[in-house]
Formats: structure tokens, sequence, C-alpha cells
């Protein structure tokens, strides 16, 4: 490895164990960043019924950009690349300690909601995105099931359900969401760069404190097949979580050559999605602006006037998915 490598490495750890109080890490540093820019959310709330797609994506901007002064940390990874901060710790002591943590800090019984079960062969698994309630994940899991004509079971996500709508009906500071965007985003630089004693704090006990990843992963880790994947936005953070705790429990090889994995609408940049089974397709549509706007992306010279909000799954990615991408 690079002298430049393991600096930039070392700079990682720093600002990630200088940045993160274990036990109040997102009631105190996440929530007091986020603290201004719901305020600020909930002001121009009202003022943003009629174009509330462009304003939206104007917020998350916002965030990002939030999120980038708090932390260069996910900026470096970018420039680092996820698999060379990997690489710095295979067959390491930290290595060692994370392996050393029962099963059940990483995963849980996955109990997916089955749908297209009309229909014959193997099921495909899909993982909604962020304020994607239950119901309409199911439908969107339902909708992905006749377009392939094959069972779809949902690892259901729930991230930011609580916090999209205030009770005036007016969109909400998303608060709850962004702190799961937060964790999830960051996840494996948090298990490359922080002792995991201060990890599990963290996550209350858990390595790995999401419950959707947890299911995910103890999915793939226990499958007995392939298993084919279908994920979008959000979803597909959480696959990459799953796939990074395969590496973790040194179990990288079978999620390369049995993972077959469709990420629709993934707003991570391409070097921080580590590591990616052989059969991996990453859909994006021209005209979503998560993606660009999630993956480091220059967006000071965009008119948001005229950007069209194309993320929906099924309105702007369930069409172009094929069989081909899945066993």
């Amino acid at each position: 490895m690079r002298a430049s490598d393991w600096k930039l490495i070392e700079d990682l750890r720093e600002k990630i164990n200088g940045l993160i109080d274990p036990k109040d890490f997102f009631a105190s540093k996440v929530m007091e960043n986020f603290h201004d820019a719901g305020r600020e959310f909930t002001e121009k709330a009202a003022k943003i019924r009629a174009d509330i797609a462009i304003k939206l994506a104007r917020e998350w901007n916002d965030t990002r950009l939030r999120l980038d002064r708090l932390s260069r940390a996910l900026d470096d990874c970018v420039n680092l690349r996820l698999n060379v901060l990997a690489e710095s710790i295979r067959h390491s002591p930290r290595w060692e300690e994370l392996n050393s943590f029962p099963i059940s800090a990483f995963m849980q019984p996955p109990r997916p909601i089955r749908t297209g079960l009309r229909y014959p062969g193997e099921p495909v698994y899909y993982v909604n995105g962020i304020w994607t309630d239950k119901i309409k994940a199911t439908v969107a899991a339902e909708a992905l099931a006749q377009h392939l004509r094959r069972p779809v079971f949902l690892i259901y996500n729930a991230s930011g359900v609580r916090s999209l709508v205030s009770r005036r009906g007016i969109p909400a500071p998303p608060t709850t969401g962004l702190r799961d965007v937060v964790y999830t985003g960051i996840w494996p630089l948090l298990a490359c760069t922080m002792p995991p004693e201060r990890l599990s704090t963290i996550g209350g006990g858990k390595i790995q404190s999401n419950v959707a990843t947890r299911k995910l992963t103890s999915l793939l880790y226990n499958a007995k097949k392939p298993i084919s994947l279908v994920c979008h936005s959000e979803g597909c953070v959480i696959a990459r979580n799953a796939c990074f705790a395969l590496f973790l429990l040194n179990k990288e090889e079978w999620g390369r050559d049995n993972l077959a994995w469709v990420a629709t609408g993934i707003p991570l940049h391409d070097n921080v999605v580590w590591p990616k089974p052989t059969k991996y397709t990453s859909l994006i549509d021209k005209n979503d602006p998560v993606p660009k706007m999630i993956g480091f992306e220059d967006w000071d010279h965009i008119d948001l006037s005229i950007v069209r909000f194309q993320h929906g799954f099924v309105q702007h990615y369930l069409h172009k998915i094929t069989s081909e991408m899945v066993w």
C-alpha cells in the first residue's frame, strides 16, 4: 500500500474518532449539525406546496453540503477507495476484534414480506428506499414480481417513515431519516476506523444497528443458493453495507460469486460501493437528481427549476430491470 494511502487512512481514523462521541453520537453530534437545517426546512415548508419536488431536492443538496462540513470522511473515502481502506484492516487486530463479536451483532432473521407467490421460480429480494411506508414498499415489491414474473420478497427498510410529514400535513424536518442516512452512509468507515467497542456502544451493542441491513446480512450470510437482489435509493446503501459485512465475516468471495445485485438510483459514489458481486448492475435515470446530489457531483451551476425529480422506483426504474440482470 502506498504511503499516501496510509496517511489518508490515518487522517480518516483521526477525523472519525475525534468527531464521534459514542455516548450520544446521534443525539449531540449529528442532531446538533442538523438543528439549523431542520429549522430552515420548517420555515420554508409553507412556501413549497406548489413545487415540492424541486424544493425537496434543494434541501437534500443543502443537507449534503452540511454533511460535508460535518466531516470530510466520505470525500476522503472517495479519493481513497473503500477497497483500499478495507485492505488496511484485513487480518489485522481490528479484523480479529470485529470477528470476536457474536454473529448476532451483525445480523438477525430476515422474515421478508412475500409477494408474487403466484409466480414460479426462486424469489428475487427487494429493499426499498427512504421515506417509504410498508404498504407502498409492498406495492413496489408486487409490481416488481409482476414485471419479472417471479416471487419477490421484501426486506423492508423503515428509514425516515415517521418524520416525513408533520401533523399539519406539510413536510417536517426529516431528522430521523437523516440520522439513518448518516449512519448507513458512513458505516463501513466506522467499522474500519473506530475501535469496535466504541462502534458497539453507538449501535446499542450491535456492530450494525440498522435493522434492514442486519436482516439482509443474515439472508446473504446464511444463503444456501445464489441470491437475486434489487434495491432502490437508500436500499442500495443497505445492500452495500450487507456486502461489506460479508467481507468482515470472511464471506466476501461468496458474495462476489453468488449475488446478483441490481442497484437503482444509488446515492453513492462508485468508489464507496465495495465489494461488488460479479453480477452487478447499476441503473441511474439521467433526470434523477439524487445520485448527483449525494454522489459528490457539482450542482452549483444547475438550475433546479428545470430538474425533473425522477427518482421513484416503480415510475422511473422498474421498466429498466430485465430478467438477465438476476439469476
